[in-house]
Parts: C-alpha cells; sequence; structure tokens
C-alpha cells in the first residue's frame, strides 16, 4: 500500500491553540483536504486486496461501504511509551476532574501514527461526502463554545438547529471501538445515514 502520512501543523488539544493558530489549522485543512483524498485513494488502489483497487473516490454512499471495510483492515496500533503515558495523564488531568482520574486506566496501547492520520483523511471525505449530497452543509471553524469538546476544529454546519457535526471526530470513534472489536455493524455508511437524517431536506 502506497500511502504518504498526513502531517497537520497541530494535533492534539486544539482549545489551548490560539485563536490564530486554530485559523491556521483551519485553513490547512481545507486547502489540504483534495490532495488528502487523492492520496487516500492511492492507498487503495495500491492495496494488497483486490476488492479495494477498483476505489474510486467518487463520494457515493457505495464508496463508503469499501472505504468502511478498508478501514476496517488498517486500523494497527502501537504500545505506549512512558513519554506518552505522561503526555496522556497531563491531558487527562486538564479536563476531568481530580476524584475521577484514578479510576480511569492507562491505556498498554494506543492507535499507531499511521492510523490517526488515516482517521484525518477518511473524515474529510466523509465530509466533503456530507456536502456532495448536501449542498446546504459546509465547513466552518468552531469557536464558539470552550467548553465544547470540538472548539476551534473543522466541523460541519447545516444539520440544522444545535446540531455539528465533527466527521474526522466520528471516524476516530469508530476506528477506537474496532481496535476494541466494539464497532458491531457500525460502518462509514451506516454513520452518513444516520447523520444525514439531522438535515434539513427542505433548503
Amino acid at each position: 500500500m502506497q500511502y504518504t502520512l498526513n502531517t497537520p501543523p497541530f494535533y492534539g488539544n486544539w482549545s489551548v491553540l490560539s485563536r490564530n493558530q486554530a485559523k491556521i489549522y483551519y485553513e490547512w485543512y481545507i486547502e489540504h483536504i483534495p490532495k488528502r483524498i487523492e492520496v487516500l485513494q492511492q492507498a487503495l488502489r495500491t492495496s494488497k486486496e483486490d476488492s479495494y483497487q477498483e476505489w474510486i473516490a467518487t463520494k457515493t454512499k457505495l464508496s463508503l461501504d469499501v472505504l468502511g471495510k478498508w478501514l476496517v483492515d488498517n486500523v494497527t496500533v502501537t504500545p505506549v511509551k512512558e513519554e506518552r503515558r505522561q503526555e496522556i495523564i497531563q491531558e487527562r488531568e486538564a479536563v476531568i476532574p481530580k476524584k475521577y482520574l484514578s479510576i480511569l486506566e492507562l491505556p498498554d496501547e494506543e492507535l499507531s501514527e499511521q492510523t490517526l492520520s488515516i482517521i484525518i483523511d477518511v473524515g474529510m471525505y466523509l465530509g466533503e461526502t456530507f456536502r456532495h449530497h448536501f449542498p446546504q452543509v459546509q465547513w466552518e471553524l468552531y469557536t464558539k463554545n470552550k467548553r465544547y469538546i470540538d472548539y476551534q476544529r473543522p466541523i460541519l454546519i447545516g444539520f440544522g438547529k444545535m446540531v455539528d457535526c465533527n466527521p474526522e471526530r466520528l471516524v476516530d470513534v469508530l476506528a477506537r471501538r474496532i481496535k476494541d472489536k466494539t464497532q458491531d455493524n457500525i460502518g462509514l455508511r451506516n454513520l452518513f445515514e444516520a447523520w444525514s437524517k439531522y438535515i434539513p431536506q427542505n433548503e
């Protein structure tokens, strides 16, 4: 498989970024969507499995079926090193009350760097698939509420009142469920179908 890692200017805790840094990341994200979808297509078409070698990024529901299966095959993990364990502890201390920290186990393994890169790319593709089917859906940098989980992240708007969608987060949750073998039948197409129901159809 030929796959070039995604190299965003920032990655991690977006809430600590300055507004200017968040804007830089957002502009980088939007600018790189076409190229990263090309990289994703190249990765599938150079896979060992024949079923992926004809994949084209058509932004159709069928393309999500194939891409979802490829994602399952390409979620990999790596052991958590001590330096990374300390980072996880610091990240948790910043957002979780102290009384709950002791009951949370530290992981022995985490998603690999390649998998985290793939999550960004697949999230971009899922987002563009929404936009392809629903013209009212658009990318936006979320800056409304500092306590919101997607503060200063690229999100999709147009899903109706009080509903915003971060496709990268949806893919991240799916990848972690794949890692833990708890994803059941949840796939990219099912995510697309479920979130499509929030989009007003009369716009």
